[in-house]
């Protein structure tokens, strides 16, 4: 694989003592013919593109990691980054409360089932021992007319 400086030499480098991506990469350019002047092209245009991207991405920052820019500026973005801070806060919050509130309502229905179920319990109990109390009294009407 060919290389070229920073001041402008050109040396060849031995690949197979590379990391493998790049041995990969180097067999990649050698089968597409692409000459080093066209390589030192795609590489320029690449980092330039990188650059781009991360000055349009920092541009937000400007402000605040600038020296000569007014303290006005500087306030208004702190002011923009904890009113940020506040609505994430706040939408976390309200939705901490919808749960809980679904939470409790769930646990009231729950609450409600289960006294209906204990209530319906009692019930049958009480059906089941006046009929219980009913046998036991016609027996005892039957005993008192065989006794007879």
């Amino acid at each position: 694989m060919v290389m070229k400086d920073s001041e402008g030499s050109v040396e060849d480098i031995d690949i197979r003592s590379r990391d493998p991506s790049v041995s990969v990469f180097s067999k990649y350019l050698e089968d597409r013919r692409i000459d080093l002047k066209s390589q030192e092209m795609l590489s320029v245009e690449a980092a330039n593109s990188v650059m781009a991207k991360l000055r349009a991405q920092m541009e937000p920052f400007r402000y605040t990691a600038d020296e000569k820019t007014p303290w006005e500026e500087k306030s208004a973005a702190v002011r923009l980054v904890n009113k940020a801070h506040k609505s994430k806060r706040n939408k976390m919050w309200r939705k901490r409360k919808r749960k809980h509130i679904t939470e409790m309502v769930a646990k009231e229905h729950e609450q409600f089932e289960q006294a209906d179920q204990e209530a319906d319990e009692w019930r049958a109990r009480e059906i089941a021992k006046d009929i219980a109390k009913r046998k036991v009294q016609k027996m005892n009407e039957i005993a008192k007319l065989k006794a007879k």
